[in-house]
């Protein structure tokens, strides 16, 4: 088994190439790969919006002090203060695939390709445990956020992000594990053809205790999967160092 932790540097959500989406304290077991070192991960507001003002992209030292701003005030719980520390998240290759694991919880996710006459688009469904009673953010699409890229085979780069719609809260814990699932392609991006091929970077919108800070786990897992003229077959990652 292949365990490993990826630093996360100086993220405030381009999420992941468009900056769109925008995520993990306590002690995990030591990983079997001595070179590997647990993540932490910068503390960043579930929704940043655009990243624009006036049409302008925001400087990253804007997005640092929004993040901080929307944080404290859509994360904190009731009668609490935002969590400014870091979390670690750590990632685990089993037989099984991938596994997460953040503050008690253990995420793993799958991915299955589908076809429709347009192309092919990728389903990923994560099954979602804990030991300790927590909440995941929910919005409209469900805890799941994609941004990433598309390497169309004529050359050109369709970079894409997720914008959060909508609000909502699904509990996780010892009693009430949880399933869900989403389907790529996001709006206004096209399903692969031949050649084409996918980079998918998968977050989630929010997870934390219960009676704590909920916040972005903005580097959760990579997707690749290249489409041919005999199908699609996704492979999912943790996410590169």
């Amino acid at each position: 088994m292949r365990e490993t932790s990826i630093p996360n540097l100086n993220l405030v959500l381009t999420f992941l190439a468009a900056g769109l989406f925008t995520a993990c304290g306590g002690s995990s077991p030591e990983p079997a790969d001595p070179a590997a070192a647990p993540t932490t991960e910068a503390v960043a507001p579930p929704d940043a919006g655009s990243g624009t003002v006036d049409g302008e992209a925001m400087s990253e030292e804007e997005l640092a002090a929004l993040a901080e701003v929307e944080q404290q005030e859509a994360s904190a719980p009731a009668g609490g203060a935002a969590d400014g520390a870091g979390r670690e998240v750590v990632y685990r290759m089993t037989p099984d695939g991938l596994r997460v694991e953040v503050e008690g919880a253990v995420f793993s996710p799958t991915a299955k390709s589908y076809m429709t006459p347009e192309g092919y688009g990728v389903e990923v469904t994560v099954e979602a445990t804990s030991k300790i009673e927590g909440i995941l953010t929910n919005p409209e699409a469900g805890p799941l956020a994609f941004g990433g890229r598309v390497i169309r085979k004529t050359g050109r780069i369709d970079q894409f992000g997720d914008k959060r719609s909508g609000s909502g809260t699904k509990p996780l814990g010892p009693t009430s594990p949880q399933k869900f699932s989403r389907k790529w392609p996001i709006a206004n991006v096209s399903l692969l053809s031949p050649g084409d091929e996918l980079e998918l970077e998968i977050g989630l919108w929010g997870y934390g205790p219960k009676d704590g800070a909920v916040r972005p786990v903005r580097k959760f897992a990579t997707l690749k999967m290249k489409a041919t003229s005999g199908g699609a077959s996704p492979i999912i990652d943790a996410p590169a160092q």
